[in-house]
């Protein structure tokens, strides 16, 4: 689509977005302050040490993540461009073994090597009561979600004259839902709602936020270490809403003291996307 006709179309949503977000705002502050029945936050508290790993273990264990997908994302290469793995299934096995490479190096620095709790880390059960509060989150957050990126997409449009690429994951999702590639859509799907919410949470929010919370304080953790989650993404035209979902992850993580909370607004958030994704590319 042009760019003229895509500025028009977005700029055309935006006042429904923005007239259904308002209400989703307050409705969030609502609940936060715990005045909807049956709709709040029970914080589980986890140990009271606090986390004893610096930025040295922070950089080693960003480090081995992005190291093993480089290692086995080479050592499998040539499989993908054989034709033995389909695009989805090299992305699949890449992703899969570098997360729990790193979940171990986590492990490893954490628990082994520096004396601490999972818990440290907010592995610590969500309780049931925070599951529908997540969940409502998640309705009560879309709109507003989507009025940042209308916003975004028209702030980028209007300064470099053409529409930003989308994740790489997205192109090949849409790619697979064109050409009805069943096994790469199950891959993908099983990626972005399971094992994405699981590494990306234990990360950036257990062991990023969790350093950062003790010397810069909560928020400013939250925003250190949301722009680093939005930034390693990759794309430019998702930035800055995944830098709001970056936010909104953390203040569940700090609200409830568990990142399996976050990890379910996430896993919802990527289900959602990817069923919009498949009904819009199906259309198309």
């Amino acid at each position: 689509m042009p760019p003229r006709e895509t500025i028009e179309l977005l700029r055309e949503a935006l006042p429904t977005t923005i007239l259904w977000a308002a209400p989703c705002v307050v409705l969030l502050y609502l609940i936060d302050a715990g005045r909807i029945p049956r709709l709040g936050w029970t914080h589980r508290a986890g140990p009271q040490e606090p986390p004893l790993w610096s930025w040295t273990e922070v950089v080693v264990i960003v480090l081995s993540f992005v190291a093993a997908q480089i290692f086995f994302g080479s050592t499998l290469a040539g499989l993908k461009e054989s034709g033995v793995l389909v695009e989805a299934g090299f992305y699949f096995i890449t992703t899969i073994v570098s997360s729990l490479f790193t979940a171990w190096v986590v492990h490893w620095l954490v628990v082994a090597r520096l004396g601490q709790s999972l818990a440290t880390l907010g592995l610590v059960p969500c309780p049931v009561s925070n599951v529908p509060t997540v969940l409502g989150l998640y309705f009560i957050t879309f709109f507003p979600l989507g009025a940042v990126t209308i916003l975004w997409q028209l702030a980028l449009l209007g300064g470099t004259g053409s529409a930003p690429e989308s994740q790489a994951v997205v192109q090949l999702f849409e790619k697979s839902v064109r050409e009805h590639d069943t096994l790469s859509l199950a891959l993908l799907v099983v990626l972005g709602v399971l094992v994405a919410p699981i590494t990306e949470e234990l990360l950036f929010r257990g062991l990023i936020l969790g350093w950062l919370r003790v010397r810069w304080g909560a928020w400013m953790g939250a925003a250190i270490s949301s722009v680093l989650f939005a930034i390693v993404h990759g794309s430019l035209g998702a930035l800055v809403p995944l830098l709001a979902l970056g936010m909104l992850l953390a203040y569940i993580a700090i609200r409830t003291g568990s990142i399996y909370c976050a990890m379910l607004y996430h896993a919802v958030f990527n289900g959602v996307s990817f069923l919009v994704l498949f009904t819009r590319s199906g259309n198309s």
